[in-house]
Parts: C-alpha cells; sequence; structure tokens
C-alpha cells in the first residue's frame, strides 16, 4: 500500500469520526474489527464494544490507519453514529444486501410500488461480492435484524441471509476500503455508488418501515417455528385424513384469490409464481404478503395485517380458520367435512366414490352421529359404490329394544362416546356398549337380538 494510499485513508478517517461517525479498523480477510500487529504483522481481533456508545479519539485512529499496513475500514451503527436535531436523537442504520439477485428484486419491488424516490435518496455503496449497503438516519432503530432469507443449497446452511439491517450493536464496512481486505473477494474493494458517509440522509420512522416491510417482500425462507398451528393442537398431517389436510393439499393459486379477495385483500403484483397481496386498507402498490415465494405458504410480512401476524407463513387451513371462523380451527374443520347423507330425517343423494381409486376405510366409530330425531349409523359403500341411506339405530335417550342378550364381541377399544349406539337392520339389532370413565370408553362390547 503507497504512503499516499495510506494517508489517504487516515485523513477520510478522521473526516468520518469529525461528521461523528464512529469509525473502526478492518483488517486484511476481516469483515469485522480488527488491527495488524506492527512488528509481527499478526491480524488481530479488536475488542470495539466501547466503540458502540462512544468515538474513537483522533490519536486512537491515527494509531490504527497511521501505520504501513494494508487497513480497511468500518463503522459502528447505532446512536453512536448518528446525530441529535431539536434534541431527537437519530441512529445509523445500515440495509445490508447479500445477493445481486436479492439486490435486483429490492430494486424491482421498490420502482413498482412507487418507492424509488425513497430508495435513490439513501446512501449506496457496492460491496465486493457485487451487492450493497443502503444507509440512512432514523429516530427509531433497533439491533441487527435479518429480514429476509432463502433455502441453503448444497453445502451450505439450512437458511442463507439475504437481507439484513446493521443497528445498535452492529457494524458495516464502509469505501473507500481498498481490494485485499474483503475475505472471500479480495480483488475488489468497497465503492460509493451514491450519497457520502460524511452526510447520511434522514428518513421518517413510516419511511424505514416501507424499506423493511420492501425487504421482507424479499423472504424465501421459513422456519417451521414460523409456520402458523392452532394453539394448544397438534401440528398439521400431510396424509389427507382431516378436512384441513385435504384443503392444504388441494388449495391452488385461485382457491387463495377467492378467500383473499372476500376479506379484502387485493393481488397488485405477480411475478413468475409468486403473487404479491395487499392487506385491507392500504393504499398504494406496497404489498404486505407473498404467495409462493415459500413454497406454498401465504407469507405475511405486515404488521397491520389482522388476524394475521408479521412474519408468519400459513397454509390454506390455518388461513381459511382465520379469516372465515374467528381462527375457530374446530369450527372451520367442521365446515370442511362432507355432508352427512341424512340430517333430521331427510335423505340426501349420495356421492359415488371416484371409480379410479379405492375409498379409504371409515372407522367403526365415525360411522355414527346424533340429532333430535335419535342415534344414526352410516353403513359403508356397496360393492357397486353406492352409499346405502343411513339406519335409525335408537331414541335420543338411548333406550334398548326388548329381548336382548350380552354376548362379547371386543374388548379394550379406547373409544370415546356418551351413549350407546344399536343398528337395526333385517331384523337384528346390534349395539356397541361402553363401561366409561370420563368421556374415555374403558371395556367394548355388543348387543344383540337372542
Amino acid at each position: 500500500m503507497t504512503s499516499t494510499a495510506v494517508h489517504s485513508l487516515l485523513d477520510v478517517a478522521l473526516a468520518y469520526r469529525a461528521a461523528g461517525r464512529s469509525v473502526l479498523p478492518i483488517a486484511p480477510g476481516c469483515k469485522k474489527p480488527s488491527t495488524v500487529h506492527a512488528t509481527t504483522g499478526e491480524v488481530q481481533d479488536l475488542a470495539w464494544k466501547r466503540y458502540q456508545t462512544q468515538r474513537p479519539t483522533e490519536v486512537q485512529i491515527r494509531s490504527w490507519f497511521g501505520g504501513e499496513a494494508l487497513m480497511g475500514l468500518g463503522m459502528a451503527c447505532g446512536p453512536v453514529s448518528g446525530v441529535q436535531i431539536d434534541a431527537v436523537q437519530y441512529a445509523l442504520e445500515v440495509l445490508d444486501v447479500d445477493e445481486t439477485e436479492s439486490l435486483d428484486q429490492l430494486v424491482e419491488a421498490a420502482h413498482w410500488q412507487g418507492r424509488g424516490e425513497l430508495l435513490a435518496r439513501l446512501l449506496h455503496q457496492r460491496t465486493p461480492g457485487g451487492a450493497g449497503h443502503f444507509a440512512y438516519l432514523c429516530q427509531e432503530w433497533a439491533g441487527n435484524t435479518i429480514l429476509a432469507k432463502r433455502p441453503g443449497g448444497p453445502g451450505e446452511p439450512k437458511a442463507v441471509t439475504l437481507i439484513e439491517t446493521r443497528g445498535a450493536g452492529g457494524q458495516v464496512v464502509v469505501a473507500p476500503t481498498p481490494p485485499g481486505i474483503h475475505p472471500e473477494h479480495p480483488e475488489r474493494g468497497y465503492e460509493l455508488v451514491r450519497g457520502s458517509w460524511e452526510d447520511i440522509p434522514l428518513i421518517t420512522p413510516d419511511e424505514r418501515q416501507t424499506l423493511w416491510e420492501l425487504a421482507r417482500s424479499c423472504n424465501a425462507y421459513v422456519a417451521p417455528t414460523q409456520v402458523h398451528t392452532a394453539r394448544g393442537g397438534s401440528r398439521p398431517r400431510a396424509n389427507g385424513e382431516r378436512p384441513g389436510d385435504t384443503l392444504n393439499e388441494r388449495a391452488n393459486r385461485d382457491w387463495w384469490q377467492s378467500l383473499l379477495e372476500r376479506h379484502g385483500w387485493t393481488l397488485v403484483h405477480q411475478r413468475g409464481d409468486v403473487d404479491y397481496w395487499q392487506r385491507p386498507g392500504k393504499d398504494g402498490k406496497a404489498w404486505s404478503a407473498t404467495l409462493g415465494a415459500c413454497g406454498s405458504y401465504l407469507y405475511v410480512f405486515s404488521a397491520n395485517a389482522a388476524p394475521f401476524e408479521p412474519e408468519r407463513a400459513y397454509q390454506p387451513f390455518g388461513a381459511y380458520a382465520l379469516l372465515e371462523h374467528g381462527g375457530n380451527f374446530k369450527a372451520a374443520a367442521k365446515a370442511l367435512a362432507p355432508p352427512r347423507q341424512r340430517q333430521n330425517g331427510h335423505r340426501r343423494t349420495p356421492t359415488a366414490p371416484p371409480s379410479d381409486q379405492d375409498t379409504p376405510e371409515v372407522p367403526l366409530r365415525e360411522r355414527f352421529r346424533v340429532d333430535d330425531t335419535g342415534v344414526w349409523y352410516t353403513p359403508p359403500v356397496d360393492k357397486e359404490g353406492h352409499q346405502p341411506a343411513d339406519v335409525w339405530v335408537c331414541a335420543p335417550s338411548g333406550s334398548w329394544p326388548p329381548r336382548v342378550t350380552w354376548r362379547t364381541i371386543t374388548t379394550g377399544t379406547s373409544w370415546s362416546s356418551q351413549t350407546a349406539m344399536a343398528i337395526r337392520s333385517n331384523g337384528r339389532c346390534l349395539s356397541s356398549f361402553w363401561r366409561s370413565s370420563g368421556n374415555t370408553a374403558r371395556s367394548c362390547g355388543v348387543w344383540g337380538w337372542s
């Protein structure tokens, strides 16, 4: 590194400090605060916690950048690198985009939503990896926050971060850090595309929220813990045994569109297989959720999209239960269940099962139902695929047919029931019988005509 370049970086570091920034040294091959030993050339990590709350002195900066070693320039984020205006504190936050594809998607989303002007106001620097940083000062801030991920590929972690913020407690490497510093791309340095680290633009909290939602719209990964499930219930199974499972398997983009539009959502944009949805009450073209970006889930990132929660993923059944049944999963499942063949004594037209697939056997306990007229039994589908009519069993009081004898058919069945049921057909009558403890059966038998 030439003497001119050394002094140039030192001068820049001092200028940044004079502008209110907390500057930090970055050694070759590093992205975190570090120094190079003057004698041995050994790279040493820098204990920099103190510089998260107070700027280094000029003497300290000269000791870091005044030698002959190649160095890069870092900056602590948060209030320490911010400003006070009319007694209001503004802190430095940086939107860190790690991949060029995500950068393109972010810029495209901003322009589509009419937010291109906001993005153009921010300081923008190109990182050696080809993506970039967008910096701003705001009176609202947070610590480092991951906003978007994607599933990892071979040799990568399970989830790869695409966009995150650097805020209080974080730091970034900044221009004019020269080539030879970045560990993965030492052939390139950090370059300012627009703006200056000495004069970082101010944005409002609402504009900050817009930027964060733009970044979150690029998310393509949800962890299992982010998937919405029924409170107090088990996670949905994928075997199609329940109405909700069937809906999760069969719902398509048209189904989602019908559901969401009934509840005031608007489809504002499509990008390949991804649909972008806007919550009710939101103006313009900004979106609040994506469908298809994170697999088959509806991924909601808006904080104002009740009953949905931000940064949560929803399967069709979960969204249906929330929107149509106020979050009552039991009521939602009941509404989705196929109608009974007979209710209140009125026969319904049977529906033959598909001829190209086997009809799954229905457990015996699920063939009984109770209404105001008594207990009813639904026989199995016959060999021709026809559904026989329901059979009346007994009165609601559970009264028994006369002249019955007891014979055991099975024992130990753990059915949950509050009544004994009988089947009357072709001159014979059978009924299931439970000896129960609470609502759980302890033994089982069958009654029959003598």
